[in-house]
């Protein structure tokens, strides 16, 4: 990296003192001061002179940013690097202007100076989307003071400005499909509506078919509750019956067996 302009003018003051001490060839205040205000001092920093209130005489170059559009005098780019900066582009887009002294100027003073936001903005793809490959619906447009990137007026609403600063820039609308994409959304329209239709038709078919699973098993629980019941109920009628029987028989027996013991004791009772 080249020293800057600083870095020459400290070395320009030093040099001037020490040919104001050879001149005067006397280290003392005064005949330094006499020497020095004599000026026609040659140094790395060019020819310096003092006026009478000792200030140099030489003026100090004004840098300002400028818009990409604006272009740099071949002038005010050697007075830059005569001065040490590396180069006069401060990025892709963004460059520094030479405003003072007039002799060398490579625009005219701009107020009030650009913001932040704004120079942020020039370095972006705002002014030249080109160069900075964002997307191929970007267009051209120009970096205001908020920093936003402005689109031009003549494609009015096909465009929209996006984000601020070093991401402003300006974008296309989607433009319209025309009727063979209005047809293909209206294909896809129907389709994903049936397809809709269909899944809740299914749910709900599910749904009530579970329902229906679930009562006739209940159903089925009932009807077997019942049949056990009215099983339950007829064996219970028929054992009361056979229990009935079987005791009238033993009654049968019972008499027939005692008739027979009877009946003899009886006979014989009879005979004389």
């Amino acid at each position: 990296m080249q020293p800057n302009y600083q870095a020459a003018a400290a070395a320009g003051a030093l040099s001037s003192l020490v040919q104001a001490i050879e001149r005067a060839n006397s280290t003392a205040s005064e005949d330094v001061k006499e020497a020095l205000q004599q000026g026609g001092f040659d140094t790395i920093y060019g020819r310096v002179d003092f006026d009478a209130p000792g200030q140099i005489i030489r003026p100090l170059p004004v840098l300002q940013y400028l818009p990409p559009t604006r272009s740099v005098p071949e002038a005010a780019s050697s007075f830059l690097q005569a001065d040490g900066s590396d180069s006069i582009s401060t990025g892709s887009n963004a460059q520094v202007a030479v405003v003072f002294p007039l002799d060398v100027k490579s625009a005219s003073v701009t107020y009030p100076l650009p913001t932040w936001l704004q120079r942020d903005c020039w370095q972006g793809p705002c002014e030249k989307p080109n160069e900075i490959n964002i997307t191929s619906s970007t267009v051209q447009g120009t970096c205001d003071r908020s920093g936003q990137c402005a689109c031009p007026s003549e494609l009015g609403d096909t465009v929209v400005s996006v984000d601020d600063g070093i991401n402003a820039m300006c974008s296309r609308l989607v433009e319209d499909a025309g009727e063979e994409g209005f047809e293909e959304d209206v294909v896809y329209g129907i389709v994903g509506g049936v397809v809709f239709v269909l899944l809740v038709g299914i749910l709900l078919y599910w749904k009530q078919w579970k329902r229906v699973k679930v009562l006739r098993k209940l159903q089925r629980i009932e009807r077997e509750k019942e049949l056990e019941l009215s099983m339950d109920a007829k064996l219970t009628k028929d054992y009361r019956a056979k229990m009935q029987r079987q005791q009238a028989m033993l009654s049968y027996e019972i008499v027939d067996l005692a008739s027979d013991l009877v009946k003899p004791l009886y006979v014989r009772a009879l005979q004389p």
